[in-house]
This record gives C-alpha cells, sequence and structure tokens, in this order.
C-alpha cells in the first residue's frame, strides 16, 4: 500500500513539474492603422491625425500613442486611452511643433503601445518629418515712452505697424523665441523678467529676481529655455513657454553674472566681482548648471557668441578703450586667437553666422571675418548705433539709432527702408515664423 502510494505522489509531482515548465500562450492584440500612412510626409508645424483599430482576446489596460524618433524617445505629447473591453477603434490627434536643430534624430515613427497587464506589445508605422520654410515675418521696436514706461511697436514683414502695448518699467534686455512665439524683456523698476506674446501682446508670465540682490543683468533664448543671469550670482533656465525654472547654476557669492552664450556642451558667462574690478569668464555644464571652469580675464566683455557644433565662442570686449576680438576653447579653457582693434572701442555686435560678425563703435558699423582675421568698416552712419540685428533668412540688417531703425541689404549694403519712432528706441527683435 504504501508503495503504491509513494508511486502516485511521485506521479502527482511530476505532472505539476510538468505542467509548471509548459509557457501558457499570449495571444498578441492585433493593431490596425488607418492614418497616417507609411511614409507620409508632414511639414511642421503641424497636427498628426492618427486613426487606428485594436483587437484582442483579453482585456486592454491601455493604449498609448505617439511619435517618436529613431531613439524611440518622443518628439509628440503621449496620448492615452484606457477602453473598458478587448477591443477598440478611434482617432488621436497629436500636435506637433517644429524639430529643434539640436534634437533631430530621424528616422519618425507613429508608436502605438498596448498593455493587457500580461503583456506589452509595440507596433510602428514609418513616417517623414521635415519644417516648414522659416521666413521672417516682422521686428518689434521697444522705445521709452515715459518715466518707467516702455512701448513695444510691432511692425510685420511689409513693414506697417501692427501690435501696439505698453508695459511699466526701465529697459534692461530683450530676446525673442520664433519657436513659442515669444518676447522677453528684463526690466528694472519693476525688476522683472516678462513672456509677452508675439501675436496679443499679452502677459503670459513673469519671474521676480531673487532677494538680496533682486535685478536681472542679461537674457538668453535657447532651444526649449530662457537663461537669466541674475544679480544674486548665480544663472537660472526658464522654459519658453510656462516659464517653469528647469535649470540652475550655484550662487557664486562674489561674483556677478552678465553677458552669456551657449556652445554644444556648456553655458559660459562673464562675471564680475562683487567688491573688486576682478573678472572671469565661467563656463557651467548646460546639462546640470554645474561649473566647469573659470578664466581670470582684464577685458570687459560686451558680447559672447557660442557655437551649436563646439565649444568654441567669440568674445567682443574692450580694455582702456581698445577693442578686441576673442576665440576661446570653452572646453580647453584659453584662448584660441585674438584680434586687436586699431583705436577703435566696441559698443554694440551682431552675429552673422559663425564665421561673421557686424559691430559698431559709436556711429561707425564694421564688418569681422573670424576665418580670415579681418575687419573693415562699412559704414558712417548719420547718427550713433545703439543696436543691431540681423536677419539671416533675406540678409538684412536692422540699425538701430534713437528715433528710427534704418534697414539695409547684406552684403551690399543698399538701404531698404526706415521705420521712424517718436519715442527714444532702446532696442529691436525680430520675429520670424512658418
Amino acid at each position: 500500500m504504501k508503495l503504491i502510494l509513494k508511486t502516485m505522489f511521485l506521479i502527482l509531482i511530476i505532472w505539476v513539474l510538468d505542467s509548471c515548465s509548459k509557457d501558457t500562450k499570449i495571444n498578441e492584440p492585433i493593431v490596425e492603422i488607418f492614418s497616417p500612412e507609411n511614409n507620409q510626409q508632414y511639414l511642421l508645424p503641424d497636427t498628426i491625425f492618427v486613426s487606428f483599430r485594436v483587437e484582442h482576446d483579453e482585456p486592454i489596460e491601455y493604449i498609448r500613442v505617439s511619435i517618436d524618433d529613431k531613439n524611440m524617445i518622443p518628439v509628440s505629447d503621449q496620448d492615452f486611452v484606457y477602453p473598458s473591453g478587448k477591443n477598440y477603434e478611434g482617432d488621436i490627434y497629436l500636435p506637433l511643433s517644429a524639430l529643434s536643430e539640436d534634437n533631430s534624430f530621424p528616422p519618425y515613427y507613429l508608436h502605438v503601445v498596448v498593455s493587457d497587464l500580461l503583456q506589452i506589445t509595440h507596433t510602428y508605422r514609418e513616417i517623414s518629418l521635415l519644417n516648414k520654410e522659416m521666413k521672417y515675418k516682422g521686428c518689434f521696436l521697444i522705445s521709452r515712452s515715459g518715466i518707467n514706461m516702455l512701448e513695444i511697436n510691432y511692425f510685420d514683414n511689409n513693414y506697417q505697424l501692427g501690435l501696439n502695448t505698453s508695459i511699466s518699467g526701465d529697459y534692461s534686455g530683450s530676446d525673442i523665441s520664433s519657436k513659442a512665439n515669444m518676447l522677453y524683456l528684463i526690466t528694472s523698476l519693476p525688476d522683472l523678467a516678462r513672456a509677452i506674446n508675439c501675436t496679443n501682446g499679452e502677459l503670459i508670465w513673469s519671474k521676480d529676481p531673487q532677494l538680496p540682490y533682486p535685478e536681472f543683468n542679461s537674457i538668453l533664448v535657447g532651444n526649449n529655455i530662457v537663461y537669466f543671469s541674475t544679480a544674486i550670482g548665480r544663472i537660472i533656465g526658464l522654459t519658453i513657454n510656462e516659464g517653469v525654472q528647469i535649470f540652475t547654476t550655484p550662487v557664486l557669492p562674489d561674483s556677478i553674472p552678465n553677458n552669456m552664450c551657449s556652445t554644444a556642451n556648456y553655458l559660459l558667462s562673464d562675471l564680475k566681482s562683487r567688491n573688486s574690478d576682478d573678472k572671469i569668464w565661467v563656463s557651467f555644464y548646460k546639462n546640470t548648471g554645474n561649473k566647469f571652469l573659470s578664466f581670470p580675464t582684464s577685458y570687459e566683455t560686451v558680447s559672447m557668441y557660442g557655437r551649436k557644433s563646439n565649444n568654441i565662442a567669440t568674445i567682443f570686449c574692450n580694455k582702456n578703450s581698445i577693442g578686441s576680438i576673442i576665440q576661446f576653447n570653452v572646453e580647453d579653457n584659453n584662448i584660441a586667437s585674438q584680434m586687436e582693434l586699431n583705436n577703435i572701442e566696441i559698443h554694440h555686435t551682431c552675429e552673422v553666422d559663425e564665421n561673421n560678425f557686424l559691430y559698431s563703435s559709436d556711429n561707425m558699423l564694421f564688418h569681422f571675418n573670424m576665418q580670415n582675421q579681418s575687419y573693415v568698416k562699412i559704414t558712417d552712419a548719420d547718427e550713433i548705433i545703439i543696436d543691431i540685428k540681423f536677419d539671416d533668412l533675406d540678409n538684412r540688417m536692422f540699425i538701430l539709432h534713437p528715433n528710427k531703425v534704418d534697414i539695409f541689404s547684406y552684403p551690399g549694403f543698399n538701404k531698404i527702408t526706415t521705420i521712424e519712432s517718436t519715442n527714444l528706441l532702446v532696442g529691436v527683435e525680430l520675429k520670424f515664423g512658418f
């Protein structure tokens, strides 16, 4: 009897082990995509219409839909659907903004993810994404309209006045993001950073500086971030659309950052000592904000321009009222090349491209070629120059004077038009769009 029981028990164990060793077969869901078509092309910004059906023999936990790049990183929002049963058929709209030059990794895919609690399956369809051709849309002229008051006028691509709005404060700096359709201003009295909608002139968000030195010194728009150097001794970065702080450098209590530029990996700024005449160029990691290196200098920095493809910066500066143009290697923390100007003090600058620049001294306008290490005077203007901007799409120079902006072709320097102002002009920003 005992032998029979032992035999039956052994058979039972073998049967259980055999059952456990067999995998339960789970059928994958059937995903049928009606739209977009395979390799369908979209010109961005645009909205991707997605129509699809999922059939399954298990209850569906969720469906996730997105547009991904070749690294499977979403370039759109991820849209979630939570069906109540085993099947689903529906439509989804995925808005897509223009692709960033820094984060563009084709090919792109419609990515449909289906989860049924037991497994997650992925379905892909390749599509083509291209940016629409960027065009010059107009310019904003910023002027001083009264005591602690600024007026903002927008002139379209036919130089006709459109938007007109006023804000409080004295002008400290400005920049613009065509991607976010936002004009950014920093002011004193009150000390504020503001983001203004380029279409209707409405205030979208504002940012107060931090005590005990509540001042903004300069502004720099990046891809999806706008940087502000602050008198407290640090640089902060906010999202271009919502103004949410996502970046900060350490507070350097004895130094004040001013001008900034962005290279491939670093953020570079010139800092002045709070208690002496000492000056340094300091680099920070763009991904963390941590300090990288510092470089003592005796120059008064006017402006900085970083290259996107490497870690080289072009720095315009003065010493004893004599201008110098320096090519600075941020990675190696040294001066790669330097040209001292002949009794010329640099006042305002503008980048044409990574190799060509414009700069002014009083009413004189110059062109500088980095590769040839050469400069030439373009013209003597009839008034002092207070700002320069360059339209790199239509090759035009915007030369700002106290009560007008002269627009010239480049490189021919033929005058296109003049926009007059009854107020004292303090800044100009160019708007581009699709």
